[in-house]
């Protein structure tokens, strides 16, 4: 009885390592490839970043400080970080204190973090980006507006002349009005902030 039971076992295992030696044929005839776990620690694969080029979308800055010249500094502020700066010109109102963003949809978030975090070094920027409602020929507006990066206004305060008074007219000898000087108002000129 016990040649029964080991020549049972024999057959057993031959036909189980029949069974793997056939699979392990299989495998590799098909071309899949079997997998061995590994006592080494694998590397988890690292997402790809995004690649952002600065230039990759077309800018213009319009003004809405009223500060003489702003959109030409934000131009070589964002040109310097080569960013593709197409045009400025001015806003339509001279009120915006804080910088407004305004993109298209296809425009990357990741590129806006990093405009964003350009235009922070100088302005204080409103907190979220409006959508491009405008037609240009670029895919995001900066609106430049009068606080710097610490929420203060940029905007010098102009000392006011005081204006001179016109003096009393006076008379000569023989009584004929004798000229005097006129005061003159000096004119403000509008500001070309762009």
């Amino acid at each position: 009885m016990n040649i029964k039971i080991v020549g049972g076992i024999v057959v057993l295992a031959l036909v189980i390592g029949g069974f793997f030696y056939y699979r392990s044929t299989q495998n590799q005839d098909s071309g899949v490839k079997v997998v061995e776990p590994s006592d080494t620690e694998s590397e988890e694969p690292t997402p790809t970043e995004e690649v952002t080029k600065r230039d990759a979308y077309k800018i213009e800055i319009l003004n809405g400080s009223g500060i003489e010249g702003e959109a030409g500094r934000t131009q070589e502020l964002l040109k310097s970080a080569e960013f593709n700066v197409i045009g400025t010109d001015n806003a339509k109102t001279y009120d915006y204190e804080e910088t407004v963003i305004q993109a298209g949809d296809d425009v990357s978030e990741k590129w806006l973090d990093e405009l964003k975090n350009e235009l922070s070094k100088k302005y204080k920027l409103q907190s979220s980006v409006d959508k491009l409602d405008t037609e240009t020929d670029a895919q995001v507006v900066v609106i430049v507006g009068s606080f710097d990066n610490d929420g203060k206004s940029m905007v010098k305060e102009v000392e006011a002349t005081p204006t001179p008074t016109p003096e009393e007219e006076t008379t000569d000898e023989t009584g004929t009005p004798t000229p005097t000087e006129e005061a003159s108002e000096t004119e403000t000129p509008a500001p070309s902030p762009t």
